[in-house]
């Protein structure tokens, strides 16, 4: 009788275990794609809060969070662009170029450094350098910190007509 009994035990069990591979499986490859964060969070939606829910709609919302990690999208990371930009059209050219000696004149006439305009204006030194050499071509807001910390207007900024 035991024989019968365990025959019958170990044929419901390999069913079980089928059914579980079933279920599983798609899980499975859903939580190997999973940041390592994501795993714990779900770990513990699943084995902590899950079993604690107190009724249905505690239940519920577990369950959208479960369904919610293991439905996103994988992050993909974009190889960066790194090839060289086009120059700017001549016209902003010049006026880089203008600002830059503008920058450099009014710096001097202040009689300053370029750590000391950075300084006053909270820039850093080496962007003031690379707005000099017009490396660079500087933001309206950066143009009114230089302004301000030099005691001029933006305006002197813009070229002559």
């Amino acid at each position: 009788m035991a024989t019968k009994e365990m025959r019958r035990r170990a044929g419901a069990r390999d069913i079980h275990r089928l059914n579980l591979e079933k279920i599983l499986s798609p899980i499975e490859e859903w939580v190997k794609r999973l940041p390592k964060e994501d795993i714990r969070y779900l770990y513990e939606l699943m084995f902590v809060d899950l079993p604690n829910a107190k009724g249905g709609e505690e239940r519920d919302s577990i369950l959208n969070a479960i369904m919610e990690i293991l439905e996103q999208e994988p992050v993909r990371v974009m190889p960066l662009d790194q090839t060289e930009q086009p120059l700017p059209g001549l016209g902003l050219r010049k006026w880089i170029d203008f600002a830059g000696r503008k920058i450099k004149s009014l710096r001097k006439k202040a009689g300053l450094t370029q750590d000391q305009l950075a300084e006053k204006s909270g820039l850093p030194q080496s962007h003031i350098s690379r707005l000099e050499h017009g490396e660079h071509s500087p933001s309206r807001v950066t143009l009114e910190k230089i302004a301000s910390a030099l005691g001029v207007e933006v305006s002197e900024f813009d070229p002559p007509a």
